[in-house]
């Protein structure tokens, strides 16, 4: 029987470049993120490994909407794809992004409809920062602060070359293993949602372009932004405080900030406008804010209460760094939090050798 795609056949394939298919990456109940898409381990002959992912075709087809156009189906995947491909190119030089080793596509041998599959190769993390937070009293504060300062300049890099990630969260901050002196590094993977400044992708016309789950409460009450600043890079800011808040509490901004709502106000059972019901999520907000506070280490509670205060703000028009946005240029640039989180974890690890 002929198959649509070999997509997911393609453990035991050696693809161009060397690199050969060794397993499937099946989706965890946890995980997030896009289906477009056929995962896979791969090696090259140095016994490196990386993390590929492969278009499939066959679950574009199959899950297209019952009379839905078949151009039209296609048309929108090899689009993301392209989309994604060349934007992992574009940020091969970003140290805390991740990075795209080689990208191609193959024709494979056998009864198949369509035989040539298409593929990125990223490089591959030891971990995400849930399972790395897993390990409860083993990660010290001083890991905590630099996974996040990684986090923050992976950010920073995109937004310096005007791109927005749009989907910050924990499955997509990516832990490396220790290095030769022990350090890890953390980047930022998966750019499928992201936006590109003077690029469109169909995307950008949500509302809510990454995960909804840590989505900023502006797109969750449904009020639209205009300018690529409100818009995408205040999503980013907010998502970056959220992972602040994550790793010190297991948890998002966002469950906190619920938790300290009265149900009618809450995003989903509020029928009126944000700009209405943002006097209520900005009360919710303060107690959020030091429910936060309650996890933190003593030595730094301040410094964190006061990060994810300026990056949380529920008006995105009042997020950032309170001197950045009081002085001319952009006022989500976010050098000075990056600068903030280097030092914070300096002083932690030193406190810690002491």
């Amino acid at each position: 029987m002929t198959k649509l795609s070999p997509a997911g056949d393609l453990v035991g394939h050696t693809l161009p470049n060397g690199w050969r298919v060794v397993e499937k990456v099946y989706k965890q109940p946890a995980d997030t993120g896009g289906n477009f898409s056929v995962n896979y381990w791969v090696e090259n002959e140095q016994g490196g490994r990386a993390f590929c992912k492969v278009l499939d075709l066959e679950w574009i087809l199959k899950s297209r909407q019952r009379g839905s156009n078949l151009v039209d189906a296609l048309t929108r995947a090899t689009q993301a794809y392209q989309f994604e491909r060349d934007l992992a190119r574009m940020c091969v030089s970003m140290s805390r992004v991740i990075t795209a080793l080689d990208d191609g596509e193959v024709e494979i041998e056998g009864d198949y409809a369509f035989p040539t599959v298409s593929y990125i190769i990223f490089e591959a993390a030891g971990k995400d920062i849930r399972k790395l937070l897993n390990l409860g009293d083993e990660l010290d504060v001083p890991l905590r602060l630099r996974a996040l300062h990684h986090l923050a300049t992976g950010i920073n890099q995109l937004h310096t070359n005007k791109v927005a990630h749009q989907d910050v969260k924990p499955s997509n901050t990516l832990v490396f293993e220790p290095d030769f002196t022990g350090n890890r590094v953390t980047k930022l993977g998966d750019l499928g949602r992201a936006t590109v400044h003077g690029r469109p992708a169909e995307h950008d016309n949500l509302l809510i372009a990454g995960d909804r789950t840590y989505a900023p409460p502006e797109a969750l009450y449904g009020k639209p932004m205009e300018g690529i600043g409100p818009r995408r890079f205040a999503v980013d800011l907010y998502q970056l405080g959220s992972m602040i808040c994550y790793v010190f509490t297991s948890v998002s901004f966002n469950a906190l900030l619920r938790d300290e709502l009265h149900p009618e106000h809450i995003w989903g059972n509020w029928g009126q406008s944000y700009d209405d019901v943002l006097p209520f999520v900005r009360d919710a907000f303060g107690r959020a804010l030091e429910r936060l506070a309650e996890d933190v280490p003593k030595s730094i509670k301040d410094d964190v209460y006061s990060l994810v205060s300026q990056l949380c703000d529920p008006d995105p028009m009042r997020r950032g760094h309170a001197k950045t946005r009081s002085m001319r240029g952009n006022p989500y640039a976010l050098q000075r939090i990056v600068t903030e989180l280097d030092v914070l974890a300096r002083k932690a690890a030193m406190e810690l050798r002491s």
